[in-house]
């Protein structure tokens, strides 16, 4: 059964002010939300992470939307498999389901005398990385009893945490820390990076203009590698991936644009 970005939208929002917590929250910052789950539970991404406000009690306040999503007539189809992800050490939570599209991992290089130079794509997927991905496909395969909330086990390194998170936000590159503890393992200092940013443009009525995904990849391992994590390539393929998943939509009122930039910042955080 097809469901419209507007219909999904209007069930999120109407049962998230269902809950004390959210309901707090402005009406503008609230139906944004939405519109991030609804691009999960519509399958146009694969997760988000909750960035612009920190309910008090996360792991209650999510499950329980969760379950709420589940059961409604609408929608609840929609969010079978979705759940919130949550990490005990940073206290991030994540709204997402389990992917098996995974991204170029780039493995950061400590040491480096050129920042440019210090990193490089890795060949295989981090053992450590595949544990934690094992873990969460172990709990969420009986759709029947997909759990509403899962926790992270605690101390994941940075080496592992950075590229999960990737992987868990639909990111065509992955950064990958050294497994170091000291240091400013989680940023990048003085590297000039391409930019990609996914851009939804819904009629809902009225013309609205929503980030779905936005992530970076160092210029310089571009040239080094431009048919694997080149402009063009990532480009090509973010193209391909989201036009597949709109066309399954099937909601003409919406449509999809990448935009391509490149920056250079003192410290950008990976």
């Amino acid at each position: 059964m097809a469901s419209s970005f507007s219909t999904v939208i209007e069930a999120i929002y109407t049962e998230a002010r269902a809950t004390n917590q959210l309901r707090k929250l402005s009406s503008a910052k609230l139906r944004t939300f939405a519109i991030d789950l609804a691009v999960i539970g519509l399958g146009l991404r694969t997760g988000l992470l909750v960035d612009t406000f920190a309910p008090k009690d996360p792991i209650d306040v999510f499950s329980w939307l969760i379950r709420s999503l589940r059961q409604n007539p609408e929608v609840g189809h929609l969010f079978r498999h979705v759940f919130h992800l949550y990490e005990t050490t940073a206290g991030q939570s994540f709204l997402t389901e389990i992917t098996n599209t995974l991204p170029f991992f780039v493995h950061l290089l400590p040491g480096a005398a050129d920042p440019e130079e210090s990193f490089d794509i890795m060949t295989t997927i981090p053992e450590a990385l595949f544990d934690v991905l094992h873990f969460l496909s172990d709990r969420v395969s009986v759709v029947d009893s997909m759990p509403s909330s899962i926790l992270l086990p605690e101390g994941i390194p940075l080496s592992n945490a950075v590229p999960l998170a990737a992987v868990l936000l639909d990111y065509e590159v992955a950064y990958v820390p050294p497994n170091t503890p000291t240091g400013p393992a989680g940023f990048l200092s003085g590297v000039t990076v391409n930019t990609y940013e996914c851009l939804l443009d819904l009629l809902l009525p009225g013309s609205i203009h929503h980030t779905v995904l936005k992530f970076s990849c160092p210029r310089a391992l571009a040239i080094s590698y431009p048919t694997q994590v080149g402009p063009d390539e990532i480009v090509r393929r973010l193209t391909a991936k989201f036009t597949e998943r709109l066309a399954q939509i099937r909601d003409f009122t919406v449509s999809l644009r990448v935009v391509c930039g490149s920056i250079t910042l003192d410290r950008l955080a990976l």
